[in-house]
């Protein structure tokens, strides 16, 4: 198991719980000194530095096709509904007569437990939608839900590295851009929806029955990511749209250091300027990076 997986957890409960002290206080507690963000030299980069936020970016524009996908097993979901803690109390509230403990029990044994169900509403007098129906509407509510979290969730990447020369190409236009160094620790609000990313082989299973209204479902999807992406050690600051105000800029604290890329140089000579007499303003260190001698990373120069 991811060794995130159990504290973040951990750290979701209590947030549904109440318990929000003790949820900022176990993740301060994970928190690393210092986090990085990748980016190119352009008018975002400058604007971030400027105004000590961070663009909040949506999901379709994210390089990773399975951002926030969850796998929907249908015989999975159907299972859950007569497990469900609630089955009993609902059936009553919907249909104003009761299914025995007994006769739940033997939905919940049978080899086909919706004609078992079926079969005891028909001896109740009671009609019901088809299996295939059923099915139907937990597949339609599946995709609903999967559309309303790629909608409204705005996030914003950052990594425990800085050394990475695949994220410089990547994300900082091929060793030209810059990688800023932040220390969440010294902000109270920003950790509040800063998560770490866990790696694994499977999608998040969504499970609507487990827990309809729960926010760990959301969380995971948005923080669950295939194990090919583990060299990047992310973090990310995942935002509620609906919580936005009519900008998409979060504020963050104002940058540790900023590191420079080993093909810096070859920038605009506007944009190099703006950045570095903005650096002079907020007293932010510079430092060059460059190709180590012998090793596939990159590193400051002394």
């Amino acid at each position: 198991m991811n060794e995130n997986f159990l504290w973040i957890n951990e750290h979701l409960s209590l947030v549904e719980e109440g318990k929000l002290k003790d949820a900022k206080n176990l993740l301060f507690s994970k928190l690393p000194n210092t986090l990085y963000k990748y980016k190119p030299l352009n008018d975002y980069a400058l604007n971030s530095v400027k105004y000590e936020a961070v663009w909040l970016s949506d999901l379709a524009s994210l390089n990773d096709p399975y951002e926030c996908n969850m796998q929907f097993n249908i015989d999975q979901m159907i299972d859950d509904f007569f497990h469900s803690p609630s089955f009993l109390a609902d059936f009553k509230k919907v249909h104003d007569t009761a299914i025995t403990e007994e006769e739940h029990d033997a939905i919940k044994r049978s080899n086909n437990q919706w004609g078992t169900y079926k079969s005891i509403c028909i001896a109740k007098g009671l009609s019901i939608i088809e299996e295939n129906e059923m099915r139907n509407e937990l597949f339609n509510k599946w995709q609903e839900t999967t559309d309303m979290v790629r909608k409204k969730v705005r996030l914003c990447s950052f990594s425990e590295r800085s050394d990475s020369a695949i994220m410089w190409s990547h994300y900082a236009d091929h060793h030209k851009g810059i990688c800023v160094e932040y220390d969440f620790r010294k902000s109270n609000q920003e950790i509040e929806y800063l998560y770490p990313i866990f790696y694994t082989d499977n999608l998040f299973e969504y499970r609507f029955f487990v827990r309809p209204r729960s926010v760990n479902q959301f969380a995971y999807a948005s923080i669950q990511k295939g194990l090919d992406w583990q060299y990047e050690k992310e973090w990310r600051i995942i935002f509620p749209y609906e919580r936005l105000d009519t900008t998409y800029y979060y504020k963050v604290p104002t940058p540790k250091a900023i590191y420079l890329g080993s093909r810096f140089d070859e920038n605009d000579n506007d944009k190099k300027e703006m950045l570095f007499e903005l650096c002079h303003r907020y007293n932010i260190p510079l430092y060059k990076m460059k190709l180590h001698d012998t090793e596939y990373k990159m590193v400051q120069v002394e």
